[in-house]
């Protein structure tokens, strides 16, 4: 009975058909953001508590087509998988009305990365790269720190600035590269040479602090595959 199960957990149509429902029920819960009548409602409901049974079933054959039973839930991922399937079941007629219970079948989409290879790796090596990530954090708060007091006494008349408050989340929006050049330009007309500030920091925060996380994350998932080799 066990190699019956682990034939079809491991053939590829089995593997496929979960992929293609995991995409459906994401169309699904895409279209029922729109204002349909209440029969077409109806009918994605249904599609969504058939997948959900479906999931349910896919999980049982997972873990009945391991010979030990328990090694199923040695792996994260399973019982990452496992988690998004009991999460995505809470929902029911009881709890329609509340709209957290409502929010949790969007899980399941999460699925598709259990399911692709690249994204697996992708995400170990980024929760691996937190451990090396935190020096990184560490220099990052320390550059907008000293530069949020230098905003804040250089630039304190301008708006964004008037506070060491502000300033951090001054620039944390030039951080994040959005529209921080119209917080320059209005640096300017009291300051003109306050674009050094701006680009310094950028090039400071924005550009090196930046590269050396890609650079951690990178490293990490080599490692990974490496070891998974």
């Amino acid at each position: 009975m066990t190699t019956f199960f682990k034939k079809i957990k491991d053939s590829n149509t089995f593997k496929f058909c979960v992929l293609f429902l995991i995409l459906a029920s994401s169309i699904v819960l895409g279209l029922n953001t729109y204002d349909f009548d209440e029969s077409s409602k109806t009918i994605f409901q249904t599609v969504l508590n058939v997948i959900s049974l479906f999931f349910v079933l896919e999980i049982i054959i997972r873990i009945l087509g391991e010979e030990q039973r328990f090694n199923f839930f040695k792996d994260p991922w399973n019982n990452f998988d496992l988690a998004i399937v009991a999460v995505s079941l809470m929902p029911s007629a009881a709890f329609e009305s509340i709209l957290i219970f409502r929010l949790l079948r969007l899980f399941r989409i999460l699925r598709f990365i259990s399911f692709l290879p690249e994204l697996r790796f992708l995400v170990e090596g980024l929760l691996s790269s937190f451990k090396s990530a935190f020096s990184i954090v560490i220099i990052l708060l320390l550059v907008m720190f000293i530069y949020g007091v230098m905003g804040t006494t250089l630039y304190g008349d301008i708006a964004g600035f008037q506070n060491l408050g502000d300033s951090f989340l001054t620039l944390f929006q030039v951080l994040t590269l959005s529209s921080w050049e119209e917080i320059m330009r209005r640096t300017i007309s009291a300051h003109p040479f306050s674009w050094i500030y701006f680009v310094t920091f950028i090039f400071i925060a924005s550009i090196m602090v930046l590269n050396l996380f890609i650079a951690v994350l990178v490293d990490m998932v080599s490692k990974i595959r490496s070891d998974k080799k």
